[in-house]
C-alpha cells in the first residue's frame, strides 16, 4: 500500500434480521468477525491484506466506542492490522454500498 495510490477493498453484502442482535454491540462484534474471516480467506488465497478497516469509533463520545477495543482484538487475533475511525475509510465505503 502506498499513500495516494488508491486501494482495493472487499465486502460481503448480506441481510441479517435485526432481531438476531439484541444490542448494537453484538452487531458490531459480528461485523468484526465477518471482516476478519473474509480477510483470512483472502490471505489464504495469496491476496495480500495490508489492514482491516472497521466502522467503529476511537472516540469515547461515540456509541460504537464501547466495543472498539474488543473488535480490534478480534481482528488482531487473526493476525491483521486494524484501523478505526477517523483513520479507517470503512464507514465511507459502507455508506456508499448501503445508501444506494
Amino acid at each position: 500500500y502506498k499513500r495516494n495510490y488508491g486501494a482495493n477493498y472487499f465486502y460481503i453484502k448480506t441481510r441479517i434480521p435485526k432481531c438476531n442482535f439484541k444490542t448494537m454491540r453484538m452487531r458490531l462484534i459480528k461485523e468484526a468477525i465477518i471482516a476478519s474471516e473474509l480477510s483470512h480467506i483472502l490471505s489464504a488465497n495469496n491476496i495480500k491484506i495490508a489492514e482491516v478497516h472497521l466502522d467503529l469509533a476511537s472516540k469515547q463520545t461515540s456509541a460504537s466506542y464501547s466495543c472498539s477495543a474488543e473488535a480490534s482484538n478480534i481482528v488482531k487475533a487473526y493476525g491483521f492490522k486494524v484501523k478505526l475511525k477517523p483513520y479507517a475509510w470503512a464507514s465511507g465505503v459502507a455508506d456508499w454500498h448501503t445508501k444506494r
